[in-house]
């Protein structure tokens, strides 16, 4: 949080704007309590289960089980047929065993950070996705296709229907970066 904070308010300038905030005055204040794999906290009498399974989108993304309502929170690690930003994952393969994990998760009903409410069943459809999409982009760095034609080419039709299908173009250069360096720029 604090190697990215400032990266992260930038970012995020034109909100900022639009909503007459200041962005000066938006301070990071970072959390009292951690933890490295699973956290089990009461609230209301009912138990919430904090759990980290590995990078997904992001380098940190946490899901939020409730046990008692047999659901899932998920950060934007998964959406229902919606592409992901690949900006900031640091290993699609991490990414997609995260996702084999939460398909087996004992859930009737799946929250995503962004789009819609989703069933374990619609999991193993993102991870399909990532694969494909990962694969044709490794397959083309392998064949020294430029990144230019790349985005030109990979065209993924049976995903042209899903939500942020437009970010298609930048997912593509984030994974050139990733496979090329190892790592994502955005955090250093």
């Amino acid at each position: 949080m604090q190697q990215v904070a400032a990266k992260e308010f930038a970012r995020r300038g034109q909100f900022f704007a639009r909503r007459g905030y200041d962005p000066k005055e938006v301070k990071l204040v970072l959390p009292e309590v951690t933890f490295d794999n699973e956290m089990t906290i009461r609230l209301g009498g009912k138990e919430i289960r904090l759990i980290y399974l590995g990078p997904g989108q992001n380098p940190g993304d946490t899901f939020i089980l409730f046990p008692h309502a047999r659901l899932l929170y998920t950060p934007g690690a998964f959406g229902r047929r919606s592409m992901p930003n690949m900006a900031f994952t640091p290993s699609v393969d991490s990414w997609i065993k995260l996702l084999g994990q939460v398909a087996a998760m004992d859930v009737d009903k799946i929250l995503p950070a962004h789009g819609d409410v989703a069933t374990h069943g619609d999991v193993p459809e993102l991870a399909k996705f990532l694969s494909d999409e990962y694969t044709a982009v490794k397959n083309a760095v392998a064949a020294g296709v430029k990144v230019e034609e790349a985005v030109k080419t990979l065209t993924l039709p049976e995903y042209k229907g899903w939500r942020n299908y437009n970010r298609r173009e930048q997912e593509i250069r984030s994974l050139y970066e990733l496979i090329g360096t190892g790592k994502r720029s955005y955090f250093e």
